[in-house]
C-alpha cells in the first residue's frame, strides 16, 4: 500500500500525466538527488583541483559542450521549472572552471601555443556557438525529451570517454580520486534512475531503449568504472617514478 509524503522535487510533466504511486516517485526522487550530488561534488571537487593544480581536469570539448548544455536545458528552455535550481550553480561552477582553464590551461598546451595562447577567446565563443548547436539540436526533434535524452548521452560520452583521453597528456594535473569517485557516482545513479523509470513505463521512453542509447551508456560507464581508474593509477604511478 502506497503512503503519501512530502515531495521534495516538483512532478515532471510526464510524472503528472503518469501519475506515478508513491513508491515509484519515492525511488526516483533519491537516485535524482543522489546523482545531484555526486555531480555537484564533482564540480566543486574540479574546481578547487584546477586553482590548486594550475590547470584543469575537464577537457576543453567537454568543458565547452557542458557548459552550453546547462545553459540551454537547464535555463533557456528547461524541461521543468526545478531544472533551473540545478543548472543555474552548475553553470556557475561552469564558468568557474572555464575561468580556471583560461588561467591555468596554456601549461598543458605548450606544444600548440596557437591554442595556449588563445584560450580566453576560443572557450567563451565555443560556449556561445554550442549554445547555437543545442538550441537547433532541439528543433531537429519532434519531442523535446527525445532532444534532452540524445544530448544528455552526447556530453556523458564526452565527459567519460574525454576524462581517459586527457589523462594520456602524461600528468593528472586537475584529476583526483574524490572527482572520479563523486562523477562516477553522478553519472551511475542517473543510469538507474532512467532505467527505473524504463522498467515501469517503458511506453514512455522509447528514445532510451534504442540499441545505440543502451550502446552508448554502456561505453561510458565502462570507461568511468574501469578504463579511467586503471589510466589515473597507471599515470600517477609514472609520475611518482619521475619524482624519485
Amino acid at each position: 500500500m502506497d503512503v503519501p509524503y512530502f515531495h521534495l522535487i516538483p512532478l515532471s510533466p510526464l510524472d503528472q500525466v503518469n501519475l506515478p504511486p508513491a513508491s515509484f516517485l519515492l525511488v526516483q526522487e533519491a537516485l535524482v538527488l543522489v546523482s545531484t550530488f555526486g555531480w555537484t561534488a564533482a564540480y566543486v571537487l574540479y574546481c578547487r583541483q584546477a586553482f590548486l593544480d594550475r590547470s584543469y581536469g575537464v577537457p576543453l570539448i567537454t568543458l565547452v559542450l557542458n557548459t552550453a548544455w546547462e545553459v540551454v536545458f537547464g535555463l533557456i528552455v528547461p524541461p521543468s521549472n526545478d531544472m533551473v535550481f540545478v543548472a543555474g550553480p552548475w553553470t556557475i561552477l561552469e564558468a568557474i572552471l572555464i575561468y580556471a582553464t583560461i588561467k591555468h590551461g596554456a601549461v598543458e598546451w605548450k606544444h600548440t601555443p596557437l591554442v595556449a595562447n588563445n584560450l580566453w577567446w576560443i572557450l567563451p565563443s565555443s560556449v556561445v556557438i554550442s549554445c547555437g548547436f543545442y538550441l537547433a539540436f532541439i528543433q531537429s526533434f519532434e519531442e523535446f525529451r527525445n532532444a534532452l535524452i540524445a544530448s544528455a548521452l552526447i556530453n556523458q560520452l564526452c565527459t567519460s570517454v574525454g576524462a581517459v583521453l586527457h589523462l594520456s597528456k602524461g600528468n593528472t594535473r586537475g584529476h583526483s580520486l574524490g572527482i572520479w569517485v563523486t562523477r562516477t557516482n553522478g553519472t551511475f545513479w542517473t543510469v538507474v534512475a532512467h532505467y527505473w523509470q524504463m522498467i515501469h513505463y517503458p511506453q514512455d521512453h522509447p528514445l532510451n531503449l534504442l540499441p545505440v542509447i543502451q550502446y552508448g551508456m554502456w561505453v561510458f560507464l565502462a570507461c568511468d568504472f574501469i578504463l579511467y581508474p586503471i589510466t589515473y593509477f597507471h599515470v600517477s604511478r609514472l609520475e611518482k617514478k619521475k619524482l624519485t
